[in-house]
């Protein structure tokens, strides 16, 4: 099963058509051709959290059901999310990767970025704590200035 989905944001697919979203694996620099083992695989199916909330973006995910499994043994550079084990506790380190701007407002990236970052225990979210919900995660720098931002 873990070989056909990709979990994204539901804020990214929420009334998008599958057909309309390509997913690219296995790639750090898209705008360099051949720089890595990558491929592009269509969407078949999204799967929007059911009581995701825009308004509070409460349950803010979505899993991508992809048109065909991901090779995870030929392909060197695709390899499946690494995941805490049962009874991690918080804080702790994480890191947050993507191709999204390194700004806010800023201009989308061509190269995969990566920072690392803490996870907050609950409640534990400064200014931010009257807007989290038990669905969220608190990630970042006390301080600011490290975090995930748009497109990532």
């Amino acid at each position: 099963m873990g070989t056909q989905y990709v979990i994204t944001a539901a804020h990214c697919t929420i009334g998008a058509d599958p057909s309309n979203i390509m997913v690219q694996v296995g790639d750090t620099s898209l705008g360099t051709s051949f720089e890595a083992s990558s491929m592009t695989v269509a969407v078949s199916q999204i799967i929007n959290h059911p009581n995701y909330d825009s308004t509070t973006l409460n349950n803010d995910i979505s899993v991508l059901k992809l048109a065909t499994a991901l090779p995870f043994d030929t392909l060197p550079n695709i390899k499946p999310a690494c995941l805490p084990n049962a009874g991690a506790t918080f804080p702790g380190s994480g890191v947050v990767s993507g191709w999204g701007t390194i700004e806010s407002g800023g201009y989308a990236n061509s190269w995969l970025h990566e920072v690392n970052i803490t996870i907050f225990e609950d409640g534990n979210c400064g200014s931010m704590n009257s807007q989290m919900t038990d669905a969220m995660m608190c990630a970042g720098l006390m301080a600011g200035g490290k975090d995930s931002c748009q497109g990532d």
